[in-house]
């Protein structure tokens, strides 16, 4: 069984104010966290103890092997950690979690703040200042220092890697990124797409203009609106989501 996930943001402590992890705070933070309000949220720091991120920690370990077996496949679409720019403390931090994951086999579809994890998603300028993309995976950009991890440490942690990938559950076909695509190839023709990134704030924008679209935000922030709890998406539950959805093609390709 294919089980998919995003966003967990381990050992991040902002993330439980930007994202509203309430569940996880204690009463003192609690409080400090309502006194904030809502447009504030992005710009604030609240100092959170280290009971309550290890509380959010254990929530989304123990929510995966709650419905991932030994010989299940997550599918993680990225920012899996958040722990500063230590490469070392980041594998070894990494590492740890993986290895109370349960199933045997774990992919991830890099997300942005997975840049230590994978070099080619880091960058460097030139001279002029212009943006110059390192696309040689597992090729450190600086000489004199290593920049991201090494082939050896992310297959420690994850099977495979991808910026994007399309696979087929059940015969079902779905396109996988970190980020959302209102147009994707095949969408007019049953193909779904699964994606992070947003932490559930752009599904109330899909709710409401294309209701009928198949594609949903499988962070567990999103799950967490829903009430279904920090949790993957089982592949039965993401084929039943968009069995219940027409599609919504925009384009000419919904009628090839």
């Amino acid at each position: 069984m294919n089980v998919v996930t995003a966003d967990w943001h381990l050992d991040h402590g902002n993330i439980i104010t930007y994202c509203a992890r309430t569940a996880f705070m204690n009463d003192s933070e609690l409080a400090e966290f309502n006194a904030v309000p809502r447009e504030k949220r992005g710009r604030t720091k609240i100092r959170y103890s280290q009971a309550t991120i290890n509380r959010m920690n254990d929530a989304i370990i123990d929510g995966v092997n709650a419905v991932a077996g030994p010989d299940d496949v997550v599918w993680n679409l990225g920012d899996a950690i958040f722990a500063g720019r230590n490469i070392e403390r980041c594998f070894e931090r990494l590492l740890a979690f993986r290895k109370r994951i349960h199933a045997k086999r774990m992919y991830l579809i890099f997300g942005n703040h997975d840049k230590l994890i994978n070099p080619s998603l880091n960058y460097k300028r030139n001279a002029e200042g212009v943006i110059l993309m390192n696309r040689h995976a597992w090729t450190p950009i600086l000489k004199d220092r290593q920049e991201a991890f090494t082939e050896d440490q992310f297959h420690q942690i994850f099977d495979r890697g991808f910026i994007r990938h399309t696979t087929y559950f059940k015969g079902v076909r779905f396109t996988m990124d970190h980020y959302a695509g209102l147009v994707w190839e095949g969408n007019g023709r049953g193909t779904c797409m699964l994606y992070g990134h947003s932490h559930s704030n752009l599904e109330p924008w899909v709710e409401k203009y294309m209701p009928e679209a198949k594609m949903i935000d499988v962070g567990i922030d999103n799950r967490a609106r829903m009430g279904l709890g920090y949790t993957p998406w089982m592949e039965d539950e993401l084929l039943q989501y968009m069995a219940d959805k027409k599609g919504t093609p925009v384009d000419h390709h919904g009628a090839e």
